[in-house]
């Protein structure tokens, strides 16, 4: 036979429940907020090495130069023959915040990393805005309400870039 229980304990038992679920609720909700800071932290990592080791291929250095910077080698280095093919067409947007133009081009074949160039027309001069290893970018901290242009240049290994793309034109917001 059960011994009878108060409504008082059973209140305490609810309240004791509704404690330990929030709680546990509280912990999943941290150990989610983690997982997201850890996933962003790693793709911020991963995004900024790609930019070094794509300059860094970019740069006049010899081997004993990147070994000293403590890089490894490759058994045997990567010779591409044949010019780089300029970026076929940029497409410029308006980023999401004042200030932010999002560009966006075709993959260009062989090039591991894209010269982003700046001028105030068309005819420029440009001048070097930003680096991408992808075919995207977003540029911050723009002159909003200023019309600036864009132009695209592929850079391949060794330095060796193809010409710029035409350049494309937007009001920053």
């Amino acid at each position: 036979m059960l011994a009878p229980v108060s409504p008082v304990d059973l209140g305490k038992q609810a309240d004791d429940a509704g404690a330990k679920r929030q709680k546990r609720l509280d912990a999943r909700l941290a150990l989610t907020n983690a997982l997201h800071d850890e996933k962003d932290a790693v793709a911020l990592l991963e995004g900024s090495m790609r930019k070094d080791m794509a300059y860094a291929e970019t740069v006049d250095a010899t081997e004993a130069d990147y070994v000293a910077a403590g890089f490894q080698m490759r058994a045997a280095p990567v010779h591409h023959k044949g010019d780089l093919a300029a970026v076929a067409s940029v497409h410029a947007s308006p980023g999401d915040a004042p200030g932010q133009v999002d560009l966006v081009w075709p993959p260009v074949p062989r090039a591991r990393v894209y010269e982003i160039e700046i001028a105030a027309g068309a005819e420029g001069p440009f001048a070097h805005e930003d680096l991408s290893t992808e075919s995207r970018t977003r540029l911050e901290g723009q002159k909003t309400g200023a019309k600036m242009y864009y132009r695209v240049r592929p850079i391949g290994a060794n330095n060796h870039s193809g010409p710029p793309s035409a350049p494309v034109g937007i009001v920053v917001p």
